[in-house]
């Protein structure tokens, strides 16, 4: 079968690679599409011959037993890689069905960064009525998280730095935060929950929005900076600082758990896809040349 893999300069090569062999208790998956992420592409500019590909979607080939996802049926998966290939075989708790009505470069697109935003959320504890925070709202994680948290019943501010990243929080019950720093959004808190992709001091500055009591989820640090925080106020207050990590964290929750739930979200139209461009995996070396915005390969 055909993989592409990491090259020399961080491009991307196709290779042969023998037919992965099911083993028991394993599906075997032919991919359709496969998500392109920030991550994939940061791995393979480290490592040449990285095989990339955290977020799959396809069709069943041979099932686990007589439970589970059987031949026909339409899965996708989150992984930590190998989903950039024609098939592949993998527990059943890494895959959850795809809904009726959804194209799978679609599922691709959101299943990782979905269940990023949803179990990090879930860390922060009851949404129903309380005020969430989400830094770099914009982005994959935050946009997500600005929908699951709305969905939820929480009182949304998204904080971005420009107009237009708030023209992509137009959702019902999300309040878009204009400004150059996540200060911009004080008056919009105290906060219950802050979810940070941005580190450095912008969580400095988010930590001391939250209310007595809450909790800031640190999923990120896209900044590359330190963060500083006041140690007198996170326990005058009883704020938490909880890290998060979603291959980590899948270890112990599964994706089997938290993919039906995120797209039973898409099918009640709480959450949306994105705009994607379909890449063909017959074809892509160059990440430079990707158009902007969400990419997903797919696999004819």
């Amino acid at each position: 079968m055909k993989a592409l893999l990491a090259a020399e300069g961080g491009r991307f090569a196709a290779r042969d690679m023998a037919e992965p062999q099911a083993a028991h208790g394993q599906l075997l998956v032919r991919i359709k599409a496969s998500s392109i992420s920030p991550r994939d592409l940061r791995l393979a500019r480290r490592k040449a011959g990285f095989h990339p590909g955290a977020d799959f979607a396809g069709v069943v080939e041979q099932a686990a037993g007589r439970s589970g996802p059987q031949p026909g049926d339409r899965v996708v998966g989150v992984i930590p890689g190998g989903g950039w290939s024609e098939r592949i075989a993998v527990s059943p708790r890494a895959v959850g069905p795809v809904p009726d009505g959804m194209d799978l470069a679609e599922a691709a697109a959101i299943a990782g960064t979905g269940l990023t935003a949803l179990y990090a959320l879930e860390r922060g504890g009851s949404l129903l009525g309380r005020k969430v925070l989400v830094t770099a709202a914009n982005g994959g994680v935050g946009r997500l998280a600005c929908q699951i948290a709305a969905a939820g019943g929480a009182h949304v501010a998204g904080w971005v730095r420009s107009e237009a990243g708030a023209a992509l929080l137009s959702d019902s019950g999300i309040t878009a935060i204009v400004g150059d720093s996540v200060s911009a959004a004080r008056e919009a808190g105290p906060f219950a929950i802050v979810l940070d992709m941005v580190g450095g001091d912008t969580l400095t500055q988010a930590s001391r929005m939250l209310a007595a009591g809450g909790r800031c989820i640190v999923v990120g640090n896209a900044s590359g900076a330190p963060s500083t925080v006041d140690a007198a106020e996170i326990y005058m207050n009883r704020r938490e600082l909880r890290g998060f990590a979603l291959f980590p964290e899948l270890e112990a929750k599964p994706a089997a758990d938290g993919l039906p739930r995120l797209f039973a979200l898409w099918e009640r139209g709480a959450i949306t896809v994105p705009d994607i461009a379909r890449v063909s995996a017959a074809t892509f070396s160059d990440p430079g040349q990707l158009p902007p915005g969400k990419c997903v390969l797919t696999f004819d």
